[in-house]
């Protein structure tokens, strides 16, 4: 299973594609997930990802998610995000990188 923002792939799982859902990493996925309504509770509103999708045309240098995403640290608007395998494949500064962990948030 692949999850795609703007055109790059966000998060891979070549195993099981139940583990994306239940282990999401991406906070793209995350916002995904979370939206998805459930059957057993009833909900007025469903959760959204706060802002829009990025202009094909005015593509962020870094991540294409930092504009929505609410972890996004400087470093997320500068550099494109590495390959980083926890449990699967995720492309995100959060996970084992000094660059995130010690960056100043963009909020």
């Amino acid at each position: 299973m692949i999850v795609m923002y703007a055109g790059q792939i966000v998060e891979y799982g070549d195993g099981d594609a139940a583990e994306i859902f239940t282990v999401p990493k991406h906070p793209y996925t995350k916002g995904l997930i979370s939206s998805i309504p459930s059957m057993e509770q009833s909900a007025d509103i469903l959760p959204t990802i706060k802002g829009t999708v990025p202009s094909l045309d005015e593509m962020p240098s870094g991540c294409r998610f930092v504009d929505r995403c609410p972890f996004a640290k400087v470093i997320c608007s500068k550099r494109k995000p590495p390959k980083i395998i926890a449990d699967h494949e995720v492309h995100c500064w959060m996970y084992g990188q000094e660059e995130w962990k010690e960056g100043k948030s963009l909020a």
